[in-house]
């Protein structure tokens, strides 16, 4: 079953405002460089959706967007938020940042994602700055589907089961 998502979201300063909806096409803690470097900080949370799931609701005149490298970012000119990145060649998805959406709590001060939109996976893991232990995530070399599995200290899964002499590293079933 595929997740969907049907959220608002906005910028620091509220000068730029978003719809996101559709099909999460991956939701889970990035650790590449470009990720990193645009947001000062590693891992980055992101939730991918169809380019056509990203709307812009206000503010579109404040939208910043700028190609930087093989990425493509696109920020707030007066807060400097950052509202969504993609890969400039090919991009399918645009990705977005939970910390930019709405999350109304009962207090009015937290700012708890609700289960449904916590990271589900790490991926770029080899590019770590630090082994991310026992958080129970699976890691990922690049992405789900296109690169082998990691344990938390980086080592590829199957290198693993042949040092272990394990055939099959499937979670067991109950």
């Amino acid at each position: 079953m595929t997740d969907t998502i049907d959220r608002e979201g906005r910028c620091l300063c509220g000068a730029v405002k978003f719809q996101v909806q559709g099909d999460v096409m991956f939701n889970g803690f990035c650790h590449c460089k470009a990720c990193t470097r645009a947001r000062g900080v590693s891992p980055v949370h992101i939730i991918a959706v169809p380019t056509a799931g990203l709307t812009i609701t206000a503010g579109e005149d404040k939208l910043k967007v700028a190609d930087i490298g093989k990425m493509t970012h696109a920020f707030c000119q007066e807060c400097g938020c950052l509202i969504y990145q993609c890969p400039k060649a090919g991009a399918t998805f645009r990705a977005v940042f939970p910390t930019t959406f709405q999350i109304d709590a009962p207090d009015g001060k937290a700012c708890t994602l609700p289960a449904e939109l916590l990271p589900k996976c790490h991926f770029n893991y080899e590019n770590r700055q630090w082994d991310v232990i026992g958080d129970g995530l699976p890691k990922y070399k690049d992405f789900p589907g296109a690169g082998g599995m990691l344990a938390d200290d980086g080592t590829p899964l199957a290198a693993v089961s042949l040092l272990w002499g394990i055939g099959d590293i499937s979670m067991p079933t109950t």
